[in-house]
C-alpha cells in the first residue's frame, strides 16, 4: 500500500485532507447514503405477501433500482454501525488517550478501510439482490409460508439451521484461505494487512472473499429447509452487526476474531476461524481465547500442538 510521500504533491494534499476530516467525512456519507435511499424507496415495490417474497421485481429496471436502495441501505447500515464503534473506541481516532501521530495512523487506516470495502459491499449487493431476481422465485422453499403458518418453533429451527449452516461454511472457507497459498496471497491478505483492525475493517477484503463469506453463505440455508423472508432478512442484519463489532475488538467480539488479527503468526499459524461460535475451532483445535496481558500465541498448549502436527 502506497503511503501519502508516494503520491504527486497535489494528491498529497487530497489525501492528507480527506484522513485529517475523516469524521467529517464519515458524516458526509451517511448524509448521501441517507439521500440515495430516500430517493430509492418510493419506486421499491414491496410484495404484500411478504411470507412469499420482500421485494417485487418483475424487470430489469426493478433489478437496477433495488440494487441501488440496497447497496445504499446496506452501505448506510455498515458505516453508521462500525461509526459508532469507531468513536466510542479507546483505540478510536477520536479517541484522546491516543498521541496525535497515532490518532493520524489510525485515520489512515480507516480511510483504507472504507476504501477496500466500497468494492466488496457493491459486489455483495449485486450478488443478493441477484439472487432474489433470478434464483430465488425457483426455489422449493421459497413459498412454502405461503400456505404454512411460521410459528415460533420455525423461527428457532430457522434460526440453529442458518447459524449452523453460515458458521460452518464461514470456519471452512476461512480455514481455505489461509491454508492455501495461492488464496492467502491473491485474496485473504487484502484482509489482514490490518493488524489492528477497526470496526470498518469488516468489509475490508478482497471482492471475492466478500462474496464468498458474505452472500453465499447467507443464503445456503434457503437451499435446505424453507426460511421465512423476514427472518432471513433479520439474520443477514444481524451477522453484519456481528461481524463488525468483532472487528472493533471489545465485548461485541464474542468469538475472539480480534485476537485473529493481532495475535496470529501470518498465513498457517492462525485460530479463530469461526464466526458466531467456537465450534468447528474446539473440534479442530484452532480455538484461542485472546488474554490482552500477553502477545504469546503458543502460551496455549492446544494450539501449540496444532501449530506443530497440523500446519509444518
Amino acid at each position: 500500500m502506497k503511503s501519502i510521500t508516494d503520491f504527486p504533491p497535489d494528491r498529497q494534499n487530497f489525501k492528507a485532507a480527506i484522513e485529517d476530516n475523516i469524521g467529517s467525512c464519515i458524516i458526509g456519507l451517511l448524509s448521501f447514503l441517507s439521500l440515495i435511499s430516500a430517493i430509492s424507496w418510493p419506486y421499491i415495490k414491496m410484495n404484500r405477501i411478504l411470507s412469499e417474497h420482500l421485494i417485487d421485481m418483475t424487470s430489469f429496471n426493478d433489478y437496477l433500482v433495488v440494487n441501488i436502495f440496497v447497496f445504499a441501505s446496506y452501505t448506510l447500515q455498515y458505516m453508521l454501525t462500525a461509526g459508532i464503534l469507531e468513536y466510542t473506541n479507546p483505540r478510536g481516532f477520536k479517541s484522546d488517550l491516543l498521541t496525535i501521530e497515532q490518532r493520524q495512523q489510525r485515520k489512515r487506516q480507516v480511510r483504507k478501510e472504507l476504501l477496500l470495502s466500497t468494492g466488496a459491499m457493491f459486489g455483495n449487493t449485486t450478488y443478493a439482490v441477484g439472487w432474489m431476481y433470478f434464483i430465488e422465485p425457483y426455489l422449493w422453499t421459497t413459498n412454502y409460508f405461503v400456505n404454512n403458518k411460521y410459528t415460533l418453533l420455525w423461527l428457532i429451527l430457522n434460526a440453529l439451521v442458518y447459524g449452523f449452516i453460515f458458521d460452518s461454511w464461514f470456519y471452512w472457507t476461512h480455514r481455505a484461505l489461509h491454508e492455501s497459498q495461492y488464496l492467502w496471497d491473491k485474496i485473504h491478505t487484502t484482509h489482514h494487512a490490518f493488524k489492528y483492525p477497526s470496526a470498518f475493517c469488516q468489509d475490508a477484503v478482497h471482492p471475492l472473499e466478500g462474496l464468498v463469506q458474505g452472500p453465499v453463505g447467507h443464503y445456503l440455508t434457503a437451499l435446505v429447509i424453507p426460511v421465512h423472508p423476514i427472518a432471513l432478512a433479520f439474520f443477514g442484519l444481524f451477522t453484519s452487526c456481528f461481524a463488525i463489532a468483532a472487528h472493533d475488538g471489545r465485548l461485541g467480539d464474542l468469538n475472539h476474531h480480534y485476537a485473529h488479527h493481532n495475535k496470529g503468526k501470518g498465513r498457517l499459524h492462525n485460530f479463530n476461524y469461526g464466526l458466531y461460535w467456537p465450534l468447528w475451532d474446539l473440534i479442530c483445535g484452532t480455538r484461542y481465547r485472546d488474554r490482552p496481558d500477553t502477545n504469546d500465541v503458543n502460551h496455549s498448549p492446544k494450539i501449540k500442538e496444532y501449530t506443530k502436527t497440523k500446519f509444518t
